[in-house]
């Protein structure tokens, strides 16, 4: 009796994934760069192997676009599409102009300190809305929650295409955003149009993730990930400085004081998607010119988006506890 249970083994693999920060983008694509650099013969031995593990990365981005669409309600109170609005344009138009200023540091088609501007967009533009909706969560309110849906559409190669065209900085056709964006709205209609829908596809945006994340990881090796070691490091805090701190007194500037609990959640966007890894590689099939940068891009915004994951929430934290020290000061309450 019960022998069953005493002669399973059980081991806590997801448990243990989801403590590292972005678990199941980093751990994945991690795992993927271990085997592509150890074992890269196991990715090539063809059929649904190789279809799944090792290029299965677009299509599956695909279907989180579109399971993301799904999630996005148009009936979201004004409040919260105000907010997810001012985070959504804030940060895409900061990463836009930041890797305008970059391109100006370089010739046509370089790179400063071997970062390409289009890697400088990806990393600020593309931001986790994951990671937002939980530090929303924590320190925000209920619309701050709400309007991580708009939040999310941060993360899509979407808007990476439109500034890196509008700069100039990739040759990239009206019909090519428009392939980027129509999983998007697909979904979104369909989740609109049927509430049952909507939540029959959300499993599927945590679902696609280790599998994408593993397919990216398996077109890198280590050694391009610790070539990006310190440049994915620079990024990162010019991600969290940039649109974390910057974001932070945008909020605190343009959204009512009645309408917030606190300006320290609009920096919960101040990071790069795990997601993001995926746009060099997109960008590299639309214009070949940028294919040569592909892999360090690639790597350097995996690096970016893995210590954004733990940066971001250290300062959300930070601004909020001095945001509570200084009303505790105005109100004459000392702990």
């Amino acid at each position: 009796m019960g022998g069953d249970d005493h002669s399973s083994i059980h081991i806590p693999i997801l448990r243990y994934i989801q403590k590292v920060p972005g678990g199941l983008m980093t751990v994945f694509f991690l795992a993927g760069s271990l085997v592509n650099t150890f074992v890269p013969s196991f990715l090539e031995i063809g059929s649904f192997t190789t279809g799944l593990f090792k290029e299965g990365a677009v299509p599956l981005i695909g279907l989180v676009l579109f399971c993301s669409g799904s999630q996005i309600s148009f009936a979201r109170s004004g409040i919260a599409l105000y907010k997810g609005s001012l985070l959504l344009g804030a940060k895409v138009l900061i990463g836009i102009a930041a890797g305008s200023a970059a391109s100006v540091l370089v010739a046509a088609g370089g790179s400063f300190l071997s970062i390409h501007p289009i890697t400088v967009i990806t990393v600020l533009a593309c931001g986790n809305g994951g990671l937002y909706m939980a530090l929303a969560e924590r320190y925000g309110d209920e619309a701050d929650v709400a309007s991580g849906a708009l939040v999310m559409l941060s993360a899509s190669p979407f808007f990476v295409f439109i500034g890196a065209s509008i700069t100039g900085l990739a040759q990239i056709s009206i019909l090519d955003i428009i392939a980027v964006i129509t999983p998007v709205v697909i979904g979104m209609v369909l989740g609109n149009l049927d509430g049952e829908f909507r939540e029959f596809l959300k499993p599927g945006i945590r679902l696609s993730i280790p599998f994408f994340s593993f397919a990216l990881g398996a077109n890198i090796s280590l050694q391009d990930i610790v070539t990006a070691g310190f440049q994915g490091a620079l990024l990162a805090v010019l991600t969290v400085l940039l649109t974390g701190l910057g974001l932070a007194g945008i909020y605190a500037l343009l959204v009512p004081s009645r309408w917030k609990r606190t300006n320290a959640v609009a920096a919960g966007i101040g990071n790069t998607a795990g997601s993001a890894v995926i746009v060099p590689a997109l960008v590299g099939m639309i214009d070949h010119s940028f294919q040569p940068y592909v892999v360090l891009a690639t790597a350097q915004v995996g690096a970016s988006a893995i210590l954004t994951a733990v940066l971001c929430p250290v300062l959300v934290r930070y601004i909020y506890v001095r945001e509570s020290q200084r009303k505790a000061d105005q109100e004459g309450i000392y702990l």
